[in-house]
C-alpha cells in the first residue's frame, strides 16, 4: 500500500509538473504571436502615416470637387520625400526623391523610394513650371488612381497632371 500511495505521489507530480511545462510553451507561443502582430500593426501604422503625407494632396478619381495643387505643393511633396530619404539613412547617391516632368503629357512624376537619381532642382521645377505667360500659376491635380504603391502599401511614385 506504501508502495502504490509513493507511485501516485509520484505521478501527480510529473502530470504536473508536464502540465507546468505545457502552459508554459504555450504562453510563449501566444505572446510570441501576439509580439507579431503588435510589431506589424505599427509598421503598418508608419507606413499609414508616411502616406497620408502625399495622399492628403490627392483627389478621389469619382470626386467632382478637385483640389487644384501648383508647383508648390509639389515642392513640398519633394521635401516630404527627401525627408523620408533621410528618416531612412538612404545616401544623396542613392536618393530618387526627384522629379521627372513630361512636357508633352504636361505632368510630373516624383518618385519616392532609394534607387536611382532623376531630377530637377527647386529652381529648374519653378522655372518650368512656376506661372504661364500671364503670370498666374499653374495648376496641376493629382487623383488617387495617379499613386503608385509598391509590395508592402508605401507611397512610391507619384505622377501631377497639368489642369489646362
Amino acid at each position: 500500500m506504501e508502495n502504490a500511495s509513493r507511485a501516485i505521489t509520484m505521478a501527480a507530480g510529473i502530470l504536473i509538473g508536464v502540465l507546468i511545462l505545457t502552459l508554459g510553451a504555450y504562453l510563449i507561443v501566444d505572446l510570441g504571436s501576439k509580439s507579431r502582430d503588435i510589431s506589424k500593426q505599427i509598421e503598418q501604422q508608419r507606413i499609414v502615416n508616411a502616406n497620408s503625407k502625399y495622399t492628403s494632396y490627392a483627389t478621389s478619381s469619382d470626386s467632382d470637387e478637385k483640389k487644384v495643387l501648383t508647383v508648390y505643393d509639389i515642392i513640398t511633396i519633394l521635401g516630404y520625400a527627401k525627408e523620408n530619404n533621410n528618416y531612412y539613412e538612404i545616401s544623396e547617391d542613392e536618393q530618387k526623391s526627384n522629379t521627372y516632368n513630361d512636357p508633352e503629357k504636361n505632368e510630373i512624376k516624383v518618385f519616392i523610394d532609394s534607387k536611382n537619381i532623376i531630377g530637377f532642382s527647386q529652381s529648374d521645377l519653378l522655372n518650368s513650371y512656376g506661372s504661364d505667360s500671364s503670370g498666374n500659376l499653374k495648376q496641376f491635380i493629382l487623383t488617387t488612381g495617379n499613386i503608385e504603391y509598391n509590395d508592402l502599401g508605401k507611397v512610391i511614385k507619384i505622377t501631377f497632371h497639368q489642369l489646362r
